[in-house]
């Protein structure tokens, strides 16, 4: 009975290897297809001085800009204060100082990008955190058994955490677009496709490495304890919910709190695979701050703020993730 069980985790391990090892087959046997995905953002504001009728000094100034399809309302600023709204593409500012410099953005009031990014990438996070963690627990487990090879397991399931993410996204996105053109679907045409691309994505490059914290962790739990529980009557999964897990705590707080920040952080792999297309539904913060500083002229200080906003996120999400896991620690 023990011979069957040990083949049968032999085989299991095989089969995730085999999973493992798949995208970097394929990426050397595949030939990318050339593509234009690239897409322009042609919004900008432009300013021009005027006088009135009977003025003598330039004291005025126009504003306009192209207006966006996502937005009907707009918020126009002179050096960071806001001074009105405008529902068109012009708005006129009168009676300024002489001989004074002034800076004006204007921002599209309806641009919700950002918080659909937060929503997007909050979902993101909760998924990823259950998979990554159950499936690189059970793993551990796994390779924890008295069976042969595992540190050649060990090797090839740490792997993908050595490459890099815009390496990664690449190749997964070779694999994604031959198996989606068989279906005549795209992965940048579909925010689901998209989202469910980056989840299988992040946990082939993350389960690897939180495998190797929890095999630590496992290995750290003493004997006696197992033992102890085996002469109570505890089967094997009364151990795993009563003595395994609760002294695995310390293992779990790093994990899920590396899982959720490394979630929500995640920028190379969202780039690369779905550049967070279509229509930015599957871009996530760190994208959506990205885009918002360098591909929209005047919004520097708008990507600014979202990076403060994001900042404060995460480490009120991982502060809270920390104070909820340690409390549940064994002390030992």
């Amino acid at each position: 009975m023990n011979t069957q069980s040990q083949q049968t985790k032999v085989c299991f391990l095989f089969f995730v290897m085999w999973l493992y090892s798949l995208p970097m087959f394929y990426s050397v046997a595949a030939q990318p297809k050339e593509k234009n995905t690239g897409a322009i953002n042609t919004w900008a504001v432009t300013a021009t001085v005027f006088k009135l009728a009977g003025e003598t000094e330039v004291r005025n100034v126009k504003l306009n800009w192209m207006q966006r399809e996502d937005a009907n309302l707009y918020k126009i600023y002179r050096d960071s204060n806001l001074i009105g709204e405008a529902k068109g593409n012009t708005y006129d500012d009168y009676d300024l100082a002489v001989g004074k410099t002034f800076t004006y953005y204007v921002e599209a009031f309806k641009d919700n990008t950002f918080t659909h990014a937060f929503g997007f990438t909050a979902v993101f996070a909760v998924v990823t955190l259950v998979l990554i963690n159950v499936l690189a627990f059970a793993i551990a487990l796994a390779l924890t058994q008295k069976i042969k090879g595992t540190n050649i397991f060990r090797t090839i399931f740490f792997m993908p955490n050595l490459i890099g993410g815009i390496v990664l996204g690449y190749i997964w996105q070779l694999i994604f677009d031959g198996i989606f053109e068989k279906f005549d679907l795209a992965l940048k045409l579909s925010a689901k496709l998209g989202f469910w691309g980056l989840v299988i994505l992040i946990c082939w490059q993350q389960i690897g490495y939180m495998m190797i914290v929890y095999i630590a962790g496992l290995q750290a739990i003493p004997g006696s304890l197992n033992e102890a529980a085996m002469i109570d009557g505890a089967n094997k999964w009364q151990r795993l919910i009563h003595v395994t897990i609760p002294n695995m705590m310390p293992s779990i707080t790093i994990c899920t709190f590396l899982t959720i920040t490394n979630s929500f952080k995640l920028f190379d792999q969202n780039l690369s695979l779905t550049g967070g297309e279509p229509m930015h539904q599957t871009e996530m913060m760190a994208l959506n701050i990205y885009d918002t500083f360098y591909g929209r002229v005047g919004y520097e200080g708008v990507g600014q703020a979202k990076a403060v906003i994001f900042f404060i996120i995460v480490v009120a999400i991982g502060m809270i993730q920390l104070y909820a896991t340690k409390s549940k620690e064994v002390q030992q």
